[in-house]
């Protein structure tokens, strides 16, 4: 029955390893980079063979890589007896070339150790090699003071803002008169009034511990009213920092006027650093923050939902300029017509008209010979004859131009030869 046994056995393991395809022998140098392990084998049959690597801290960088001259399969674990805390890592192929390969970030400090087997309880030979990047830094009261004064001045205005209007979004309408008698009158509204509460960016919050009595709907006066600040996390250069503490709060915040600066002032325990002092102010109509923490001056603005922006004002109308008057200059030009009218005995009279204009002065050269003014509006008098030595003529009249296109007409007195006369006048630009 033994030898059977062993039969049987042999056979089995001839055909596992027929199950993924034989690599050449191990050599026995080891793995270039970074400080490798020696050869080491495992008999098969299901048997790990163990390494211990040694202690390693929480957020360390763990990785294992392998070179081996069969299929094996790696797991490792991270125990912390002391804190009751463990983990596992198990793979297989990852590597490439069948090898296996143990990546990840410790999530707890403790012991590493490294375990390795066969694939389906091969037997083989095998390298490691182990890198282990320790975790960053803690930030230090530097770093983290900026961050934490703009945390705190952002929570502490939300949750004033959501206390003080009962909504997450600010709304600058005045409460209306039921709104109040509906809150005075409600225990459950009054009590959460008195506890206004708002959440920290990476978790946890803060709690105003306002007094028993309701403040007026829509602003609230603080007199050292104490904050507690619970697990308060936020992230500092990628690292969790988290702030418990009291502090006091004093100054006024109003969601529809003017407030004063709020005083945040008391002493907080952050993480990996110890006890911070706070004196910061923050203005809760701009988000405007400045002070110090932990003697480190800190300063800048906070946006957000619960900073009362007004409504930016309505651009004024851009007013359209009155069109320029045209100038005296739209008349100039050639002009040609004629005139008719009658001189005394001499009877009726009608000929030609032609002059020209230039910056509003008229040159007549048709009937005789004359010259007069002519003014923006088109008002227009000039001089001429009838062509008859010892007669003279005064022409009045208007000018238009429309479009390019330009006119004129009026009436015409003549005298002399003891004769008078008068008559109608009218000319068109031709160029």
């Amino acid at each position: 029955m033994a030898g059977a046994d062993r039969a049987s056995r042999a056979s089995s393991d001839a055909s596992r390893a027929a199950a993924k395809p034989l690599k050449r022998s191990i050599r026995t140098t080891a793995i270039s980079g970074l400080a490798s392990s020696a050869k080491h084998c495992v008999a098969g049959h299901w048997v790990s063979q163990v390494h211990g690597i040694g202690r390693v801290e929480q957020g360390s960088r763990i990785t294992i890589t392998f070179e081996s001259d069969f299929d094996p399969v790696a797991g490792a674990t991270i125990v912390n007896p002391d804190s009751r805390q463990g983990l596992a890592f198990v793979d297989d192929d990852s590597g490439g070339n069948l090898e296996p390969l143990v990546s990840f970030t410790a999530s707890t400090s403790g012991t590493l150790a490294l375990y390795v087997a066969g694939y389906d309880g091969l037997a083989g030979c095998y390298h490691f090699k182990v890198d282990i990047q320790g975790p960053a830094p803690p930030p230090t009261a530097s770093e983290v003071a900026p961050t934490l004064g703009r945390t705190l001045g952002s929570v502490v205005l939300a949750a004033l803002h959501r206390g003080a209007t009962g909504s997450a979004a600010f709304d600058s309408r005045p409460p209306t008169l039921l709104a109040r008698l509906l809150t005075w009158l409600s225990p459950t509204l009054q009590a959460q009034s008195t506890r206004w509460t708002a959440s920290c960016p990476g978790g946890g919050g803060a709690r105003i511990e306002l007094p028993d009595t309701l403040p007026f709907i829509g602003q609230v006066s603080l007199v050292n009213t104490t904050t507690v600040w619970t697990s308060c996390a936020m992230s500092v250069g990628g690292a969790a920092v988290t702030a418990n503490g009291r502090t006091t709060l004093n100054g006024t915040w109003s969601a529809t006027a003017p407030s004063s600066p709020i005083q945040i002032q008391g002493s907080l325990d952050v993480s990996d650093i110890g006890s911070l002092a706070v004196n910061v102010q923050v203005d809760g109509a701009t988000g405007a923050f400045n002070g110090q923490i932990g003697n480190i001056p800190v300063g800048g603005v906070i946006d957000g939902p619960f900073i009362p922006r007004p409504s930016p004002p309505a651009p004024s109308p851009t007013p359209t300029p009155a069109p320029t008057p045209p100038g005296v200059t739209q008349f100039d030009g050639t002009y040609s017509g004629s005139y008719t009218g009658t001189f005394g005995s001499f009877g009726p009279q009608n000929g030609p008209v032609a002059f020209s204009v230039s910056n509003g002065v008229i040159t007549v050269t048709q009937p005789g010979s004359g010259s007069g003014t002519v003014n923006a509006a088109g008002s227009a008098s000039f001089s001429g004859s009838l062509g008859v030595q010892g007669v003279s003529c005064t022409f009045t009249g208007t000018f238009l131009a429309t479009g390019g296109a330009a006119s004129a007409s009026g009436n015409w007195n003549c005298s002399g030869l003891g004769q008078t006369g008068s008559g109608t006048w009218s000319a068109t630009r031709s160029s």
